[in-house]
């Protein structure tokens, strides 16, 4: 089998200056800085084509609140639901070596609902008290397409960004491979083959190949019995 236990990599001094931060502040900061960019993303798209619009949507009688509250209460309300529902797409979860195509199929899941929640908002703005914003089937659809882009765009850069970082080792985890043969051997090659991922391998643990030699230029650690220790 070739299961790995990882722990947080600590810092190897080195001739250039280093960031002493721990890993969860790490974690925390791409976390925040991931939220961040689907907020701009979407905000950017919203604002964009809103303006876009608002000269035709004018000539047809539609204006904007007066009451310039209203449009600050709808975007509060609108950044809340976007992270909510990123969220509950599992879009947060930062797993190291996830599929980006799943990731964009859950963006356009994602986009999508935040597209329909728009709408939703804006008709709970008189309940709240304020007028509600006037819309156009041009704004919603060409939110939704830029919107998406954007987003998709952002979390693009946002993973070359950690990938970037992780090969100049932050964010990286030790780990053992269990399991010296092919699956094992499998698991190493991926791990080398892919820095970004963030993983500095240690070493294997093997039942079957003795302690001290090498496998794939990775040395045999200790047998599987010692993996607590």
């Amino acid at each position: 089998m070739a299961v790995i236990s990882s722990s947080p990599q600590p810092r190897v001094a080195s001739d250039e200056v280093t960031l002493r931060v721990r890993p969860r502040a790490w974690r925390a900061l791409f976390l925040v800085s991931l939220m961040l960019c689907d907020l701009a993303a979407l905000n950017a798209a919203l604002i964009g084509v809103y303006f876009a619009n608002l000269g035709r949507m004018s000539a047809n009688g539609l204006v904007l609140p007066s009451d310039t509250r209203a449009i600050a209460a709808f975007l509060a309300l609108f950044g809340m639901t976007v992270l909510a529902i990123f969220a509950a797409n599992s879009l947060y979860e930062l797993r190291r070596g996830a599929s980006r195509v799943d990731e964009a199929f859950k963006v356009l899941t994602a986009v999508s609902l935040v597209t329909l929640s728009a709408l939703v908002i804006n008709g709970l703005l008189p309940a709240l008290g304020y007028d509600d914003l006037p819309w156009t089937r041009n704004v919603l659809v060409f939110f939704w397409l830029v919107g998406l882009f954007i987003a998709i765009v952002l979390r693009f850069l946002h993973h070359q960004w950690i990938y970037w970082m992780r090969r100049r080792g932050i964010d990286v985890r030790r780990v053992l491979i269990v399991g010296a043969r092919a699956p094992g051997r499998a698991v190493w090659s991926t791990m080398r083959r892919r820095p970004e991922l963030g993983y500095h391998v240690q070493g294997f643990l093997s039942d079957t190949v003795a302690v001290g030699e090498l496998v794939d230029d990775l040395p045999v650690l200790g047998h599987t019995d010692q993996l607590g220790r």
